[in-house]
């Protein structure tokens, strides 16, 4: 008999070995594999000097990862313990060299007997007698390939996590079980199995797609700089073949019925591209377009007009106005399947019913989203459900009996709707994946219907700060700001003296809520009583106030704080009958809201009047306008224009009614603010799948280029030209994921 170690124990934290799971004042807290993992490493070596090159061999054995890897699991371990980097209870950071967990531990050992399982692996699960127990997976099969060649020793696998999840997952099931308890499918109730990790790339791989026999699966990578299609086999050891090489970030593969070929979205080249499994040269069969789907007869193919943009977790499948169309497969002349934005919003992601007649897809407004299906002969369109909330991802089984779809709230969840045989609801969605460390993506159904491939992704971002010269020229790199403090910070605001920015923050389980960073203390503060949603602050010229828009359906309504005494005063209903005010801004003398709406299947850009509620329609231009903001002397618009899936930054005169064009050269442009004296204006652009942040004159001329991000893994938003015209400050994202696979019955 040999004593082992059960548990690590320091102040109210403690590590069960056995069970595979850590609690927090006797709560268990949600960790991630490789963050459970290095949180036992350093609990065993209390007070010595854990090494990154150990971190590296203990917890990635064999796999490579870059440095942001090992700091986003650091940074998940300190959250959940309550620790910071900058003011350190727990884990200490030596820098250059490693880590140390600097409190005392206790360890609490026990008998190891004959036939009791090692340390670190729970005991077989007896056979379940309950259908619900079938849902807790004991054992997670990880098989992980960055360049290889051999599995992943087992003691990287984490079956005591593993079963952790897996008990919650077993109570969200149960909970929806029971309060569906009258819906028509509540008996059947989805059981979710082993997860299975199929490819581990330190970048980015996306959009997964099951080959017809469900032997391999296609997907892209940008591991190489830029996205290209790579096939996967699944079977134990198998190759990874790179299908496409030409640079062009290649994403969304997606196979024909027999195999033999894949279509694809080229973002370089733009369009549809089909080619044979075996590789050779690609088939451009429509010049634009994304998500390509096959028929099931394999003679067509479906897809959403709209190219697009970027790979983030927050991202929309496309952005502005999208319509279906369907191509022979052979090429030819695209035929319409929907009429952008009827219904409203962006027409996306196209799959096909079994008989070959209909299409289920998704239409994506800025804050929810509905499903629907179309009939190709008639074009009739049937509703099938309303999410209620962003709905992401949404593809129909091969079957055309269920929908899974992500569902995006204040966290990333996988959920499913069972249909009738007509593509009707037949109750009420079902929660498959709760919420984790890691967002749910990119969700693609197995031929069987009995697994689902996504990507679990993992995003890294906060505030960064540019320094310019007067001329708008930077003066120097880009800074994190407050990172540890603002890691989930977006849509940023400077005060009128430019010492605080207030933004909008979002953590897990919580709803968004707007925060002032005063930026020469690094000091952070909410600025709301409360936990009141609030989005997308806006300082007022004065100072003296922050709106916010907050509410959701018929309640939604600009508000606004004020900084002396935190008060909330209401400022205008953004309702309005069946249309709603979108993204509102108000002018600098606080009389109007600048706003956008839908109108006759188009968005539009608008103002009115807060005081008299007279509503002037300023823009309706290309597939749509949008997200106006004010000139800082009020008398012009900077706003959005969409055409052909791209958008572009035009300036609106509000007193001559002229339209002008002022960003080209770029692939996609999104407008935020101006520079203090009114000649500039800052933007995100997108060019060859990368963004950055750019400026350009108010006339057109003078484009630059104000940051060098090289790669597809990351995201710049919103850049805030500060009051001084000393800075810039932007939303920064870097984002990695693999494909992984889960069992569902």
């Amino acid at each position: 008999m040999n004593e082992e170690v059960l548990s690590f124990q320091f102040d109210d934290v403690i590590i069960d070995l056995r069970a595979g799971r850590v609690l927090k004042a006797g709560t268990p807290v949600a960790l991630e594999p490789k963050a459970y993992d290095l949180l036992v490493l350093l609990a065993s070596r209390s007070g010595a000097l854990v090494t990154r090159q150990e971190v590296l061999d203990r917890v990635w054995a064999g796999v490579y990862v870059t440095d942001n890897a090992v700091a986003r699991v650091i940074a998940q371990v300190r959250r959940v313990l309550g620790d910071s980097a900058r003011d350190s209870r727990y884990i200490e950071t030596v820098p250059t060299r490693g880590y140390r967990l600097i409190v005392p531990v206790t360890r609490q050992t026990g008998p190891t007997e004959a036939g009791e399982p090692p340390q670190g692996r729970p005991a077989p699960a007896p056979t379940p007698t309950d259908p619900l127990a079938e849902a807790v997976p004991l054992v997670e099969r990880v098989r992980l390939d960055p360049t290889a060649e051999s599995p992943v020793p087992a003691a990287t696998a984490h079956p005591f996590w593993a079963a952790g999840l897996a008990a919650l997952a077993l109570v969200s099931i149960f909970l929806a079980w029971r309060s569906q308890a009258t819906s028509p499918r509540s008996a059947a109730a989805p059981v979710v199995g082993v997860r299975t990790q199929v490819t581990s790339s330190p970048a980015l791989d996306a959009f997964p797609a099951w080959s017809p026999d469900g032997r391999a699966i296609a997907y892209a990578s940008d591991r190489g700089g830029r996205f290209e299609i790579f096939v996967r086999d699944l079977a134990a050891g198998g190759d990874r073949l790179a299908l496409t090489s030409d640079g062009q970030h290649n994403v969304h593969p997606a196979w024909s019925p027999d195999g033999s070929r894949l279509a694809y979205h080229s973002s370089g080249r733009g369009g549809i591209w089909v080619m044979a499994r075996s590789g050779g040269p690609p088939t451009q069969i429509s010049r634009f377009g994304s998500r390509p789907a096959w028929s099931p007869d394999g003679t067509r193919i479906a897809f959403q007009g709209a190219p697009y943009t970027e790979p983030s977790a927050t991202a929309f499948e496309t952005f502005g106005p999208s319509s279906l169309w369907v191509v022979e497969a052979s090429g030819g002349t695209p035929r319409r399947a929907t009429q952008g934005w009827r219904p409203e919003g962006s027409h996306v992601r196209p799959t096909w019913f079994p008989d070959g007649r209909r299409l289920f897809f998704a239409s994506q407004r800025l804050n929810t989203t509905v499903f629907w299906s179309v009939d190709l002969d008639s074009g009739a369109l049937t509703q099938v459900l309303d999410a209620g909330a962003r709905a992401l991802d949404a593809v129909m089984a091969p079957d055309g009996r269920a929908v899974y779809y992500v569902r995006m709230h204040d966290h990333f969840d996988l959920w499913t709707l069972p249909l009738t045989s007509r593509g009707a609801a037949a109750g009420a969605p079902q929660l498959l994946l709760p919420p984790s460390e890691l967002d749910v993506r990119h969700v693609a159904v197995h031929p069987r219907g009995d697994q689902v491939a996504y990507v679990a992704m993992a995003t890294l971002g906060g505030l960064r700060s540019l320094p310019l010269h007067r001329d708008g020229v930077p003066s120097g790199p880009s800074i994190s700001v407050a990172a540890d403090a603002v890691r989930s910070a977006r849509r940023p605001s400077f005060s009128p003296d430019g010492a605080r920015v207030a933004f909008e923050r979002q953590t897990a389980g919580a709803p968004p809520s707007v925060w002032l960073l005063d930026l020469a203390r690094g000091s952070l503060s909410s600025l709301l009583k409360g936990p009141l949603d609030a989005r997308d602050p806006a300082w007022s010229r004065d100072g003296q106030h922050v709106y916010f828009e907050t509410g959701a359906g018929e309640a939604v309504a600009l508000r606004a704080v004020r900084i002396a005494d935190g008060q909330v005063e209401d400022v205008a209903r953004l309702v309005d009958g069946d249309r709603t005010l979108l993204r509102p801004r108000v002018s600098p003398d606080r009389t109007r809201l600048a706003y956008t709406r839908s109108a006759e299947g188009q968005l539009e850009v608008w103002v009115r009047t807060i005081a008299g509620g007279q509503d002037t329609r300023v823009a309706r231009l290309g597939d749509g306008a949008a997200f106006p903001t004010w000139s800082p002397d009020g008398r012009q618009l900077a706003l959005d224009v969409w055409k052909d899936g791209h958008a572009q930054v035009y300036v609106a005169d509000l007193a001559s009614g002229t339209l002008t064009q002022v960003s080209r050269d770029v692939d996609q442009a999104w407008v935020r603010s101006w520079s203090p004296d009114g000649t500039r204006l800052a933007f995100a652009g997108a060019r060859d799948g990368r963004w950055n942040v750019w400026s350009v004159a108010r006339d057109g001329a003078d484009l630059r280029q104000l940051t060098t991000y090289g790669d597809e893994h990351h995201y710049v938003r919103n850049p805030e030209w500060s009051p001084q015209g000393d800075r810039l400050i932007y939303e920064f994202a870097s984002f990695s994921g693999n494909v992984w696979t889960v069992s569902v019955r």
